[in-house]
């Protein structure tokens, strides 16, 4: 194919697919499946990127690249979007809209340093644009930069007071310092400016649900459905909330209807696995947590969730292949080398049970439970006076972190050893 063949081709696919000349947080959703269109227009980037050289003269060419870049921001494939943008940039520098596209593609993908540079290009060419200022605040959010963050929401919301987004950049500020009842009022407001603003739904939906408000978290849940009705992350919340309210069936439903729209999100097959694993339906909970194996195979709290429903369904050789693959993938976690030793322990291997007691108290000092269990070891191992002393201390430690209970539970454990 021509290189004049493959310009062609491209934007037309783009044209189908339908081009966007601006993208907001709220339209970012990774694709789960290809349509056909979409497969054949990853086969043309290829032809496209070898072609590059050629086509450069092309005064088409940086359109293309642009609406090319915003498709894969769209589709949350932010790494290629701001290859995208950048060969766009080599065009012509000052072009505002790419440099907050790209900054927004570093803001989302987890670079809010490099998101912050690309929108200090942005107001270097328009001081005042709105979505700059607005995107900075949410870089020095995730920064943990407070003042940075009110500075730059509030330069927004001085250019344009209905801005939901600047308003949602507050209520995300006020949610930082604590501040719960000053987060829901701007969080209504970016929901009055913009009623599609599905990032203001799902955060006072998540406010509500932690204030144990129900019946509002399910009215701005299902208020945002109207318009976002394919979002999943809409549909998990919702789950959550059923979850509390006792609907255990409904909160099931929820999480399908979430994986329907997103079957390869590891987090939301942890969360419907954590649900039935609450509802004591093992079996479902082991099935849910190997698919987010598979969605994300290194993703440690899936594993170490799959070991803890092979324990409820008596599979302890699984149980401990699922925690060796935990450990094995962070073995700086403490947690789950903890739980790895518990499991050890009940199968009377204490001596791996104490190595794993040892290295989680290593990991996390400041845990008593280390201790605690680690003394349980060196008792199944007949080392009575180390693990006397090991209880003294973990005594002391319980006590400074003001568990009465369990410290008069080792001192009383002690004194059996002495």
């Amino acid at each position: 194919m021509g290189t004049a063949d493959i310009l062609v081709a491209v934007r037309e696919i783009l044209e189908e697919i339908g081009i966007v000349d601006d993208i907001s947080p709220d339209d970012v959703r990774p694709v789960s499946i290809p349509t056909l269109e979409r497969k054949r227009l990853a086969e043309l980037e290829q032809e496209l990127d070898r072609a590059m050289e050629s086509i450069r003269e092309d005064s088409e060419t940086p359109r293309l690249l642009y609406h090319l870049a915003n498709l894969h921001l769209k589709e949350g494939d932010f790494g290629r979007a701001v290859v995208l943008y950048e060969r766009v940039l080599s065009y012509d520098s000052s072009l505002v809209k790419v440099w907050i596209h790209m900054g927004l593609a570093y803001l989302l993908g987890g670079s809010p340093k490099d998101a912050i540079s690309c929108l200090g290009s942005a107001l270097s060419f328009d001081e005042n644009n709105v979505q700059a200022h607005v995107y900075l605040a949410l870089a020095y959010l995730e920064m943990g930069d407070i003042e940075k963050c009110r500075e730059y929401a509030s330069r927004a919301l001085r250019l344009d007071p209905q801005s939901s987004l600047a308003q949602f950049a507050m209520a995300e500020m006020m949610r930082k310092l604590g501040n719960t009842s000053g987060a829901i009022v701007w969080l209504k407001r970016a929901l009055e400016s913009d009623p599609k603003c599905v990032r203001a739904a799902l955060a006072l939906g998540d406010v509500y649900l932690d204030l144990g408000h129900l019946d509002d978290a399910l009215s701005v849940l299902t208020g945002i459905l109207r318009y976002h009705p394919e979002n999943p992350y809409v549909y998990a919340l919702l789950g959550r909330v059923y979850e509390q309210r006792g609907n255990l069936d409904r909160a099931v439903q929820c999480y399908e209807q979430a994986l329907s729209h997103k079957s390869d999100d590891a987090q939301l097959w942890i969360e419907k696995g954590d649900l039935h694993r609450h509802t004591g339906a093992a079996q479902l909970a082991a099935e849910a947590y190997q698919r987010a194996i598979h969605a994300d195979p290194e993703n440690v709290e899936a594993w170490t969730k799959a070991a803890q429903a092979h324990v409820m369904l008596e599979d302890l050789d699984g149980a401990l292949q699922y925690y060796n693959t935990a450990v094995a993938l962070d073995p700086d976690n403490a947690e789950c080398v903890h739980l790895r030793g518990l499991l050890l322990l009940s199968l009377g291997r204490a001596e791996e049970a104490l190595s794993d007691f040892d290295t989680a108290f290593s990991r996390d000092p400041s845990n008593p439970d280390h201790l605690y269990c680690r003394a349980k070891a060196l008792q199944q191992l007949g080392e009575l006076e180390q693990a006397r002393r090991t209880l003294q201390v973990a005594e002391v430690l319980y006590r400074e972190a003001g568990n009465m209970v369990r410290a008069a539970e080792c001192a009383t454990l002690a004194q059996k050893l002495s």
